[in-house]
């Protein structure tokens, strides 16, 4: 993605860093620089240790990892990048604390497994990333804003449930659900906030987001009853986001928009999906368990992820990624692999199932090839003479 093309991206200009400095003149911010160890081993040994739980043959240290799969996907790798988004915007130092403390919090939990202290650290990051959200709307009070910083708290909330209550996934879960499904949401209403929501559209996105908050609370009463109702949530807020997303019109563009497009939709999609699997079997056991997480976490959040890479990277990092043919591959291959996946769980064939799951893993790592090429290939074209 060239220097042009991502200062017209939505939401760049409006973020303030549109301003600045010419590309040769740019520089990571150093906690950046810091963090990155941390997210890609939170990252490799999340994955691994996802791969060890369908099955697959890993080695004996990586699977005394596998009963923190989830917490170092949510919050070691998802929950830091959210923060650090965040913090590179603030641009002060303190803003940086709850990137940090998260990513201590990874690297805890792949050090000590056991360890009772990683929720601590992760419980201490969410209230550091939610003082940094009202920091932000206390500037000017936004929607999308709003919307972002009842989703970091809902993450504060089911890492405080996981401190008290130990490992509880169905009490947990709902909560980070609920924490990604509105964080992304906001996001997505930042970066499109030159199209304003009328009223109706606004209500019902504050209706969907009420259903999706009030189910983890009734889960604390009767699991089953508010892990449905989480569900009806998660599916009200998919359709909400097919309607009004300006996906629906991009994706026909070209380019990268096309691509952000499809991304988006293919992502929405797969929200629904999970939404009526939470809404129908309720985090039950099993393989409909791991349908329902997975349609959520690989195909809606990691699919967004996908698709906000190219804009929301530079805007992180200060460099220019470049758009290239490496990420459409990896978005199929996600997408096509979680289909093979769920098919595989609802025909109970196990082997096919480590095949979409080993797939999984590799279209993750095809991201992050992506990243890796479009930011060699953005420094090759910012050192140009062209490009000076």
């Amino acid at each position: 993605m060239d220097v042009q093309a991502r200062e017209n991206a939505p939401g760049y200009a409006a973020s303030g860093m549109a301003a600045a400095r010419r590309p040769f003149e740019r520089s990571v911010p150093p906690a950046v620089l810091v963090l990155v160890a941390p997210i890609a081993i939170a990252l490799i040994a999340g994955l691994w240790s996802g791969l060890a739980r369908i099955g697959v043959e890993v080695p004996a240290l990586v699977r005394f990892l596998t009963v923190n799969h989830g917490a170092l996907m949510v919050s070691g790798v998802v929950g830091t990048v959210i923060g650090l988004e965040r913090s590179v915007a603030m641009g002060r130092p303190a803003a940086y604390a709850g990137p940090l403390l998260s990513a201590a919090g990874a690297l805890a939990l792949v050090a000590a497994p056991s360890w009772d202290g990683a929720p601590v650290l992760f419980v201490a990051s969410a209230v550091a990333v939610v003082l940094l959200f009202l920091a932000f709307l206390r500037r000017q009070f936004a929607t999308p804003l709003a919307v972002m910083t009842v989703g970091v708290a809902c993450w504060g909330v089911g890492n405080v449930t996981w401190m008290v209550e130990g490992w509880a996934p169905r009490l947990i879960l709902p909560w980070w659900i609920a924490f990604l499904a509105l964080t992304i949401a906001g996001e997505r209403l930042e970066l499109t906030r030159f199209l304003p929501l009328r009223w109706p559209a606004r209500a019902t996105l504050w209706g969907a987001a009420g259903v999706l908050l009030v189910g983890p609370l009734v889960a604390f009463a009767s699991e089953e009853a508010g892990l449905r109702l989480a569900g009806a949530g998660v599916l009200a807020l998919g359709l909400w986001l097919v309607k009004n997303d300006t996906a629906r019109r991009t994706y026909r563009r070209g380019g990268l928009a096309s691509y952000a497009g499809v991304a988006l939709l293919a992502a929405y999609g797969w929200l629904s999906v999970s939404g009526l699997a939470l809404l129908a079997w309720a985090l039950e056991p099993g393989l409909h368990y791991d349908t329902t997480l997975h349609t959520f976490f690989l195909g809606f959040v990691f699919g967004a992820i996908f698709a906000h890479a190219p804009i929301i990277l530079p805007a992180i990092t200060g460099l220019t990624v470049r758009y290239t043919l490496l990420f459409p591959a990896g978005l199929a291959l996600l997408h096509g692999s979680l289909a093979l996946r769920v098919a595989a769980n609802l025909a109970e064939q196990p082997t096919l199932r480590e095949l979409g799951g080993s797939l999984n893993v590799i279209s993750v790592l095809v991201l992050a090839a992506a990243i890796v090429a479009g930011l060699v290939l953005g420094r090759r074209r910012e050192g140009s003479p062209a490009a000076a």
